[in-house]
């Protein structure tokens, strides 16, 4: 941990800033959709930034690779981008949820995580950072005119009852708690 910050402060938030992260996809795993603007808080919180709490903490973290998507791979090296992917598969519960399976076995550095491309909307590729600050930003930490340009689009794409960008962000966050719970127990923080 870097010694510049009050340990103790530190692991106040990190369990702070997880429980609200857990609760959250709980309340979104109810139906309350919404719920999905909170998790991008707290996502940004944990993740985005050099000030960020697994940046301050864990400074050498490492999360489990995306998929990665062959269409993409392929296109890149044929420079023809698609004009709309979304990485990663879809799982449907039957009761209206929507969950990515996301993930692979194996690790990255957090930094190099966050700049992993999650969609690909009109030929533009969206990283996981972006999607979390374009969520926070425009539609949750406060409340612009606009959303955000490269997300605006996605606000007409659903998946049964379910925004394509509030879907990824629940799987991040349920995955992301799942791993720094995993954490908290491994570093005795409570």
């Amino acid at each position: 941990m870097d010694k510049k910050y009050n340990k103790e402060k530190a692991i106040k938030d990190l369990l702070g800033s997880v429980e609200f992260l857990k609760d959250s996809v709980i309340q979104y795993e109810a139906g309350k959709h919404f719920y999905h603007k909170l998790m991008a808080i707290q996502l940004y919180a944990l993740l985005c930034g050099d000030n960020s709490l697994v940046n301050r903490m864990f400074p050498e973290a490492r999360l489990n690779k995306i998929v990665e998507s062959k269409n993409l791979s392929d296109s890149k090296k044929t420079g023809k981008i698609p004009t709309l992917q979304m990485i990663g598969s879809l799982n449907f519960d039957g009761k209206g949820q929507v969950e990515y399976e996301l993930f692979t076995e194996e690790f990255i550095p957090a930094k190099e995580w966050l700049n992993q491309t999650v969609i690909v909307i009109d030929k533009k590729e969206i990283s996981i950072d972006t999607l979390i600050k374009g969520v926070r930003d425009k539609s949750a930490a406060h409340f612009d005119p606009n959303y955000h340009e490269d997300l605006e689009k996605l606000n007409e794409l659903y998946y049964v009852s379910i925004n394509s960008y509030e879907g990824l962000i629940y799987t991040i966050s349920k995955y992301l708690t799942g791993f720094l719970q995993e954490v908290i127990r491994h570093n005795n923080f409570t």
